[in-house]
């Protein structure tokens, strides 16, 4: 069994994630990370501030919010989207910051020409013009800060490749209930899990698709603290599935994270056309060698996550059971033998060394 994680008060590094991701004891490393990531938010901000006027005018009106939600505006994943996304060369999106950014003033009471509804920036509440700070409250999960996205504005069509809808009222209900049922199950599980999940999301966008698309849960690399939880409401998806997808998602946002503050763990990305590609050991999906990346350390945490499950009996053993087998399967075909010298020659050193240690834990059990 490998070592229980200790709380770190130095400069955390990937490898550290072994540890964190057996889910024995409460580490710093998402907090660290977490404020890393929000930090450089801010300084991005700040300095697009001083090539634009649009930028410029946020920060202006900024100062007119109390510090405390200064700061959850700028932390909150609809602007740091915008500004990453900015930082690496596509133009700087300021309308919807600069909407989000009117509702939270009409909240505080400042006057400001709100014309239309407009959301706050993390999806929380939505303002109507001309009420004054009337507002309809958004809804979050019991007992975290977590937003459930059912109704903003985020259209996520282009990312699935296919129309996303709101979910209907009966659709909300039952996803919110699951919502709540799998983060209460991931709590009596693992307490650092539970904790890691909440520093690691900001928010849950629950939609439909079109089609009849089966459940799928993703995440954004540019809207890395948002999790996208597609068609939830089914019948046949139950809270082990949906707990699976919260923690899925959570290792996600928090690899995200740290790829934006210390490095990304592929270097030499040219398009997604020239990219190499591999077939993921878990899915059979044809990924990108960054996705794949992400897919190592995924894998790695929920195989110690259900083995969790199963050693508390938090969970009906044949579910707990088949996601730790089906975890640990794909180690068994060895990832790091199926990424070609080429390849590897591309992985950051600090990748390279955890997937390592991550791999020889796996198979030693």
């Amino acid at each position: 069994m490998p070592p229980a994680s200790k709380t770190m008060d130095s400069e955390p590094r990937l490898v550290d994630l072994a540890d964190v991701l057996t889910w024995k004891l409460a580490s710093s490393t998402p907090v660290v990370w977490r404020t890393r990531y929000e930090n450089l938010i801010e300084r991005h901000i700040r300095a697009t501030a001083q090539k634009s006027e649009e930028a410029l005018a946020i920060v202006d009106a900024l100062a007119l919010l109390p510090h405390g939600r200064q700061r959850a505006f700028l932390r909150a994943p609809l602007v740091a989207s915008r500004v990453l996304g900015h930082m690496k060369g596509e133009r700087f999106d300021a309308g919807p910051i600069v909407k989000s950014l009117m509702a939270e003033l009409a909240i505080e009471g400042i006057d400001c020409d709100l014309f239309e509804p407009a959301w706050t920036a993390l999806g929380d509440r939505m303002v109507n013009p001309g009420a004054g700070a009337t507002c309809r409250e958004g809804e979050r999960i019991p007992n975290t800060s977590i937003v459930v996205d059912s109704a903003g504005p985020i259209d996520f069509s282009l990312r699935q490749g296919s129309r996303t809808v709101h979910p209907s009222e009966n659709e909300r209900t039952s996803v919110v209930r699951k919502l709540a049922r799998a983060a209460h199950g991931i709590a009596m599980t693992s307490i650092p899990a539970f904790q890691l999940w909440q520093e690691s999301v900001d928010a849950i966008a629950i939609r439909t698709s079109a089609n009849a698309a089966p459940f799928s849960s993703g995440s954004l690399n540019f809207n890395a603290r948002v999790s996208l939880f597609l068609n939830a409401h089914g019948r046949d998806v139950n809270q082990a599935e949906i707990a699976d997808g919260l923690l899925h998602e959570a290792i996600h946002s928090l690899l995200f994270m740290f790829e934006e503050t210390a490095g990304a763990f592929v270097s030499g990305i040219r398009t997604a056309e020239d990219e190499t590609k591999i077939v993921s050991p878990w899915s059979g999906n044809i990924l990108f060698l960054p996705a794949f990346t992400h897919a190592c350390v995924v894998w790695y945490g929920l195989f110690w996550f259900w083995q969790a499950a199963l050693d508390r009996q938090s969970w009906q053993t044949r579910h707990s059971q088949f996601r730790r087998d089906r975890a640990r399967a794909g180690f068994e075909k060895r990832p790091s033998v199926m990424i070609s010298s080429d390849c590897r020659s591309r992985l950051s050193p600090e990748f390279g060394a955890a997937l390592e240690v991550i791999e020889q834990r796996i198979c030693a059990t």
